[in-house]
């Protein structure tokens, strides 16, 4: 009776079939090719679930393969378990004959701390705090070119969230009159509104929303010392293009000389042009420039003061179309617009957003298109502070006490009251419609706005002890607050009727002592004399578990801007389940202000 023997040599299959007796020579042998690739069996889960930071070890696999038995499994992909995502690893195994078996196992690492998103003065930072309150930055985006010679000054004043558009926030900034600015250049002004979108891991800047100043703008100034040349650009950082007829001067001395590279230049945005002068026997200190353009005629400066060289403007005559007015409000110093974008809101269906200009306390109306950029269309006066808020219907705007009917694109005063910081409509459990406010920058409020939207009824107050109310945020259940003042923190809880204070905490911040001759006098969180330090923005996590402040430093002289370890801070708080007190955990320090923090959800 026959009888197979099998051998495996270079991929193929031999089967040699006995026909005989053995021995006898009679045989016919069969050659097949193998085809078949290895089997490949994963030890471990798929997917392999980890939390952020934990150790990761691959539990591997095992191939085998029905002609050459055991085949080497190759593993391919890399997993980063400090990051938040799904990543793939891919198991390859190979026989002799050439066939591959591959399979993949996803391991997913999750984040499972809070996200927040902070100023940090001109550039924006998403941060990762976890159980333990411990602060990590996780991104950071900036500005770009377009920041180019904006003052120190220069810094976010609010992050909103778009309720539409996917994980996008908006930022207000401009030039803070208050800080103190080592170039010189002033205040109020290179105000701008842009977008962002950010996921659990980066932040990105999207592009400009809005600019809120005239688009030409002088930048930064160079100088030759061999030649005695100084150049200053002019820069387009609008969004469309601008047509220069002629720059002129008549501010030089008689024995300096002004070349304009500028006359019968189109610029489109981003494009420069230069301006060059060449002084004479005395140095070129203040020169003013004339400017003819597309958009009207306007005027800028070149200032040299202390030996700091600023360039201010130009700005118009009058205010340009698609503009505020306050963005051609300019004062002697020729400081580059006046506008001072606080605080932001949008309406429910994502399509208008209302902005609070603080240096003429009015809001600014914006319409929104499908891209998320924004189109001027109106300003009204009557808000103060630096909080707005829209009710869910879009026919109320509130500013603290200040109520505002809105009516299409028009906004009128309806009545007019003290304002407050960090104005909300909120729905509570019940489902009424609320508007939370830190009224005249002194008292927490409650209004119900669900009724009559254009005279809210008051629900409650509180005037927290040994601070201010300047700033709050909640929990999602609005059942517990934390306001913030310079440098106490407050923990409030909300029965649906009645604020109660469950306790303060005081967070002073001292980062640096300054020398005796340099002390002087002044308010604030961590106030030595020389500086200023102070919060100025807080939130809450949804459960109420845990709070987050983010404040400014404001130097006062050059030595101590130059010794200070930090422009900026945010710090997170435990918050007790049982009796609500406040715990301080952990400070990070940061290199730009952060007057504006946001929590957000982990996308």
């Amino acid at each position: 009776m026959p009888f197979p023997r099998t051998l495996s040599t270079l991929g193929l299959s031999m089967v040699v079939l006995t026909t005989g007796c053995p021995g006898d020579g009679d045989t016919d042998t069969v050659i097949t090719e193998d085809t078949a690739p290895p089997v490949i069996t994963l030890f471990g889960d798929n997917p392999i679930l980890l939390a952020e930071g934990d150790l990761f070890g691959d539990p591997g696999a095992v191939a085998t393969d029905d002609v050459d038995g055991a085949v080497e499994v190759v593993v391919t992909g890399e997993v980063d378990s400090d990051r938040h995502g799904t990543y793939v690893l891919t198991y390859t195994a190979t026989d002799a004959a050439g066939n591959e078996a591959a399979v993949t196992r996803d391991v997913v690492v999750s984040f499972e701390g809070q996200l927040a998103i902070t100023t940090v003065g001109p550039n924006l930072a998403l941060l990762g705090i976890d159980a333990d309150g411990r602060i990590v930055e996780r991104s950071r985006s900036d500005l770009g070119s377009a920041i180019d010679h904006y003052s120190i000054n220069f810094g976010g004043f609010s992050i909103t969230k778009h309720p539409t558009l996917a994980n996008t926030v908006y930022v207000t900034s401009f030039n803070e009159c208050s800080q103190w600015g080592v170039d010189g250049v002033g205040c109020w002004g290179n105000a701008r509104i842009d977008r962002y979108t950010y996921d659990a891991n980066t932040i990105t800047h999207d592009g400009l929303a809005f600019l809120m100043q005239t688009p030409l703008r002088l930048t930064t100034p160079s100088f030759d010392s061999g030649s005695g040349v100084t150049t200053v650009p002019v820069t387009n950082q609008g969004s469309a293009s601008v047509t220069i007829t002629s720059v002129t001067t008549e501010s030089l001395d008689e024995d300096a000389s002004f070349a304009s590279g500028c006359d019968a230049v189109t610029l489109d945005p981003g494009q420069s042009c230069d301006l060059t002068m060449t002084a004479g026997e005395s140095a070129i200190d203040d020169v003013a420039f004339d400017f003819t353009t597309s958009l009207g005629t306007a005027r800028g400066r070149f200032i040299v003061n202390d030996e700091t060289t600023t360039v201010r403007g130009p700005l118009f005559d009058e205010t340009l179309p698609g503009l505020p007015p306050c963005a051609s409000d300019f004062d002697d110093a020729f400081q580059v617009g006046g506008c001072a974008p606080t605080a932001m809101a949008f309406s429910a269906d994502g399509t208008r957003a209302y902005v609070n200009d603080d240096d003429e306390d009015a809001v600014v109306v914006f319409s929104i298109d499908e891209a998320g950029d924004f189109t001027f269309i109106n300003v009204s006066d009557d808000v103060v502070y630096q909080g707005i808020a829209v009710n869910g219907a879009n026919t109320a705007l509130y500013n603290g006490a200040n109520v505002l009917e809105i009516s299409g694109d028009d906004v009128t005063e309806v009545s007019v009251d003290d304002g407050g910081n960090a104005t909300e409509v909120v729905t509570d459990t019940n489902g009424t419609e609320l508007m939370v406010t830190t009224y005249d920058n002194e008292t927490l409020q409650v209004w119900d706005i669900s009724t009559t939207p254009l005279a809210p009824t008051l629900v409650s107050e509180l005037d927290p002890s040994g601070s201010r109310a300047r700033f709050q945020h909640h929990s999602e259940d609005l059942g517990q607050f934390v306001t913030v003042d310079h440098a106490v923190i407050s923990s409030i809880t909300f029965d649906g009727t009645t604020l109660v204070e469950a306790g303060s905490l005081d967070i002073p911040v001292d980062l640096y002592t300054c020398p005796a001759e340099d002390r002087r006098g002044g308010g604030g969180g961590g106030d030595q004399g020389c500086y200023r330090a102070a919060y100025r923005s807080v939130q809450m996590s949804a459960d109420g578990s845990m709070a987050m402040a983010s404040g400014f430093v404001n130097p006062y002289d050059q030595d101590t801007f130059d010794a200070l370890p930090a422009m900026g801070f945010v710090t997170s708080f435990s918050v007790d389940p049982s009796t609500f007190a406040l715990t301080e955990q952990t400070r990070l320090d940061l290199d730009g202000n952060a007057r504006s923090v946001l929590f957000v959800e982990t996308p």
